[in-house]
């Protein structure tokens, strides 16, 4: 059931509400979830070992994209159960643009119940959480690194297009039947032969037929 609280041995799935936590980075500041889920569409990568080959390459594809990401509106969020001081190497050797959290006792990993073969490594698992806090997709493929950034790249950029139809269906209502020339700014869009382009903080609205 959708938000629903888990049972300890029930996997998250698509659709389910993320556990909220607290942790720190590399650099000692603290990541709360929820607090950025207020701001961005967040990129959660689970991995074992900082160096290991496969999640070099991992993290090497999310780097490679990170801008994709960030202009999709999301961040991306590494997270295993190395050291700050590992996490600052292994950031620092492959420029990650991006944070890298310490989970050392493993209560986060349980707590989305991150599959693993080896229990004192991290399970290799990239969900996509939307603002709402809502597991949007799930990777947990284990041996092949491209495909959590290929595949979390694409629930980013569908849940993007969906903002903005939201966006566009909010401009329609407001327009419909109104003799207006000019509203508040939320974009630039074209819908059903009308053009909404931004000027500064307005929106002109012009007829393409």
């Amino acid at each position: 059931m959708k938000g629903s609280k888990l049972s300890e041995n029930k996997c998250l799935k698509v659709g389910d509400k993320v556990p909220d936590f607290i942790l720190y980075d590399q650099d000692f500041n603290y990541f709360h979830l929820f607090k950025a889920l207020k701001e961005k569409t967040i990129v959660l990568f689970f991995y074992p070992k900082d160096y290991s080959p496969i999640c070099t390459l991992e993290a090497i594809a999310f780097r490679d994209a990170y801008e994709d990401f960030v202009n999709a509106g999301a961040e991306v969020v590494g997270i295993s159960a190395d050291k700050p001081l590992s996490h600052r190497s292994f950031c620092s050797r492959l420029n990650l643009p991006f944070c890298l959290l310490v989970d050392s006792d493993y209560k986060v990993k349980r707590s989305f119940h991150c599959e693993s073969l080896v229990d004192r490594y991290m399970g290799r698992v990239t969900y996509v959480i939307d603002e709402l806090g809502i597991v949007r997709d799930i990777c947990k493929s284990l041996f092949v690194a491209k495909r959590h950034m290929v595949q979390a790249l694409a629930a980013v950029k569908k849940i993007a297009q969906q903002k903005q139809l939201n966006e566009v269906e909010k401009i329609h209502k407001l327009i419909v039947g109104a003799d207006v020339e000019c509203i508040d700014s939320i974009g630039h869009y074209d819908l059903d032969g009308v053009s909404y382009a931004s000027n500064e903080d307005k929106v002109i609205i012009a007829s393409n037929a």
